[in-house]
């Protein structure tokens, strides 16, 4: 088999690259907030929002590897950790104070953070904050801790008026927009990820302005690096010496950009509720889907999902298979 990749991690969603294209602007509104902080003047809190896949969370992380020397960075990503407790352990976590997941109340995690943070100059981010039950949370840190910086990020720009109005007067936010790249960006950063991650001139070039085109379509960078390592792992599996254009077309027939797959009338709400959301819990995308005016029963959404984890739109993760998600 001939290697057309060279380096995979680097067309991983979360590869962290030396150098973020085309988003210079959002960088510096950043980098001032942060320098405000380091040089003792007001630092303004973030509401950062946009679409999936433009950028939002590459930026925050790449300016907190950036800064970490000069603040204390915190990186939470509210997915994961939901529940007010959940988030402050994990704050505490990464403050190298492990606390027990039961047992220990939120009140004194709370002070131990105030206490270790207190007068420190620190960077807080919230990932996907829309999903975060409540920013309760938040008020200790906002009331006691004048020397840190909070960043919210989501892409629901409607996520701010779900936020309590004594958090919200407190935090002060400045909006920060991440717009949808044009298509000469999206050509740009592909093209720097397949210079990383390929061997040289292993692709050709009406192969990588396809999956430009297919990625600006779906305003989602993600969609380009995953038709990127897709279409290197058919051309390496034929034992062809590049990439070609119908390699490309082959790896987007697998994905869930395929077309040609009709979806029934639920199979599409499904759909578009993890087009407008992202991950989901079985449980919520259910919970959602009732709201919408579905009148099935358990076990037939269960049949929908099959059918689309089928089909190549779905994924199911966890050991349990209780998170879906587009793919």
């Amino acid at each position: 088999m001939k290697a057309l990749i060279k380096n995979e991690e680097i067309l991983d969603p979360n590869f962290l690259p030396s150098k973020i294209l085309h988003r210079e602007k959002e960088l510096r509104e950043m980098e001032r907030c942060i320098r405000d902080l380091i040089e003792e003047r007001r630092a303004n809190n973030l509401f950062i929002f946009g679409r999936s896949g433009v950028g939002k969370t590459t930026c925050v992380k790449f300016i907190m590897q950036r800064l970490g020397g000069e603040v204390i960075p915190i990186y939470v990503n509210c997915w994961e950790h939901r529940t007010p407790h959940g988030i402050l352990l994990e704050i505490a976590k990464q403050l190298g104070k492990v606390f027990p997941s039961k047992g220990v109340r939120s009140e004194d995690i709370s002070e131990e953070i105030i206490s270790q943070l207190f007068e420190r100059k620190a960077l807080m981010a919230f990932d996907e904050i829309d999903k975060a039950e409540t920013l309760d949370f938040l008020y200790p840190i906002l009331h006691n801790l004048r020397t840190t910086c909070i960043f919210l990020i989501t892409n629901q720009k409607d996520a701010l008026l779900r936020i309590d109005e004594r958090i919200l007067s407190r935090l002060m936010l400045q909006k920060l927009e991440f717009k949808d790249y044009n298509y000469g960006e999206v050509l740009d950063i592909l093209r720097e990820r397949v210079r990383l991650a390929l061997v040289p001139n292993s692709m050709d070039e009406n192969a990588l302005e396809k999956i430009a085109i297919e990625t600006f379509k779906a305003c989602d960078i993600r969609v380009g690096l995953l038709l990127i390592l897709n279409s290197a792992r058919i051309a390496e599996g034929e034992l062809a010496p590049r990439i070609t254009e119908q390699h490309v077309l082959r790896a987007i027939e697998r994905s869930s950009l395929k077309k040609e797959v009709k979806l029934s009338k639920y199979e599409e709400m499904i759909y578009q509720i993890l087009k407008e959301h992202g991950e989901l819990r079985v449980k919520e995308l259910f919970h959602k889907f009732c709201e919408r005016g579905a009148d099935v029963c358990d076990r037939s959404f269960r049949n929908y999902l099959r059918n689309l984890e089928k089909y190549g739109v779905i994924e199911i993760l966890g050991k349990k298979r209780r998170i879906v998600r587009l793919r």
